[in-house]
Order: structure tokens, then sequence, then C-alpha cells
């Protein structure tokens, strides 16, 4: 299938990071796995931002800092990954093109020589394609700074999994050096964000519910319907699943076929097209 950079953008989870999920005594960015709940402490590596770029886009950012007087198992470590922390990598979500760039943009506090470290993994049938980093400079980044990863030719890719990180591990085992801070907004394939496009209409609100769902979940819009807009369903390998036309703000739609499990749901319409991870538990 071929896509246009927007809608190959848009499935990266939260990719402005303006979804947010309170628990407990932190925050959670919508789509992502932190270590906030590892320290048992008041200190949290990842946090939400009200420092974020570009201005006119959003709220919010993630701010990930490290605590060298922790260790990763007690949540000292100031990275994230898509939907959970799997060593090897495992695909976190599904891609519908094939990008050849992932951009954004970010701010680093540099403690000791720590480096800024985003890493980009793509996969076919849960085989990796392709494997790229973007590492900064042992330096800060007092200003927001875009950064860029490209991808060579690897053929075809269904899924993806994204990792940031305020440190850049030299050796398997090794830890951040300092309590470097790292921002990061607006991830993007193929194009950057740099201001505000026309409104993405029907795909920029829905909400989904009860989530897990059991059996029957519900769709629910907040926009005006699009004549030809549609609902799909993706397994985390990027299979479409399911698919129905939307026809209501709030729909009901049957996952009794589908096996327990994470999925993406999208909701598309001909100009915009947004995600959100629904779990099923039978």
């Amino acid at each position: 299938m071929t896509a246009m950079a927007g809608e190959v953008s848009a499935q990266i989870p939260n990719s402005g990071f303006e979804d947010w999920t309170d628990v407990g005594n932190y925050q959670e960015p919508n789509g992502w796995a932190t270590m906030n709940g590892l320290s048992g402490t008041s200190f949290n590596s990842c946090s939400r931002s009200t420092d974020h770029y570009p201005s006119n886009i959003g709220q919010y950012s993630i701010r990930l800092e490290n605590n060298i007087a922790l260790t990763q198992l007690t949540g000292g470590y100031g990275g994230v990954v898509t939907d959970a922390f799997n060593f090897p990598f495992q695909p976190a979500f599904p891609l519908v093109g094939n990008p050849s760039s992932l951009h954004g943009h970010f701010k680093f506090t540099s403690i000791s020589g720590d480096q800024a470290w985003i890493k980009l993994v793509l996969f076919n049938e849960g085989v990796i394609v392709a494997d790229e980093n973007y590492v900064s400079e042992a330096q800060s980044y007092p200003n927001w700074t875009p950064f860029d990863i490209l991808l060579d030719n690897y053929g075809d890719a269904d899924s993806a999994t994204i990792l940031i990180f305020a440190f850049y591990p030299v050796g398997q085992t090794d830890g951040p050096n300092g309590n470097s801070i790292l921002w990061v907004d607006n991830l993007s394939f193929d194009s950057p964000i740099t201001s505000v496009t026309e409104p993405l209409g029907i795909g920029q609100d829905f909400s989904i519910y009860p989530n897990p769902a059991v059996g029957m979940f519900t769709v629910e819009t907040n926009s005006t319907i699009a004549q030809g807009s549609t609902i799909g369903i993706y397994s985390m390998l990027g299979t479409l699943v399911h698919s129905e036309q939307l026809l209501s703000n709030r729909q009901v739609i049957d996952a009794t076929s589908l096996i327990s499990g994470a999925y993406l749901v999208e909701v598309r319409s001909a100009d915009a097209v947004s995600t959100r991870k629904l779990l099923v538990q039978h």
C-alpha cells in the first residue's frame, strides 16, 4: 500500500506527546512505556513539559531525566519506548507506508558527556528490516534543534518501534553519566512538522471505550462525520483485522472475533487519519 507522508506520520502513537494519563502521583504519555513506576520515590524519569516546539503546535513535549542515584531497575534511566520495553525490540505500531526518514525536535542538557539517543526500528512480518539511530554530540542543546534519522532502501515495512533516551549507552550495560535532561516533540515520518497545517477534521479527535474491551466497544467522535469515513482495526504487526464504515458519532464495534491482545483503532476520512490503542481481553 502506498501512503501519503501525512498518513504515515499519523501512525506514530501520540507523536506530539499531547495525550497523557494520570497514574497515581505521575503521568504517562499515551502509547509509550516509561520507567516511572519503578522508582518507588517522588522521582519520575518521564514527565510532561509545557516547553514545546513548534510553539504554535500543541501544548506539551516529553521530558526525560536521568537520576544516577538510581539504577535502571529502580527508574533512574530517562527513557521511553513505544508500547513496551522489549529486548530484543518488537513491533509496537503498524505502518501504512514505507517511510524514508524520521524527524523531530529536541532540547538537551548534557551532564558529564551524556548524548541524546533516538532509535527507530522497522519490521516486516516481525523481522527487523531497518535499524537506525540519531545520537547527539556530547554537549548541551539549549534551544530546540531538529534531528533527522534517514533510512536506506529496506524494501517493505509493516510496523515500527521508537526509543528515546537522555543518554547513549556505548556498551550494552552502560548507564547515564549524569542527571541529563532531554525534551522531544513532534515526531513525524518523511516531512518535518514546522507549522500548523489545515484542520485534520474527524481524525483529530475520537475516543474508544471500554478499554480494555471484552466483547463490544464504542468509537466516539467529536466532529461532524465526513462522507466515506472508515474505522479500521490493526494488529501490532500492521495487519488489518477489521474495517467498517463510520456511520455515527457513537458507533459500537464487535470485537468478539479478535483474540486477546493489543490493537490500533484507526479512524480515517478523506483528509485525516488518527489512531488509538485498544486492548482486547476475553
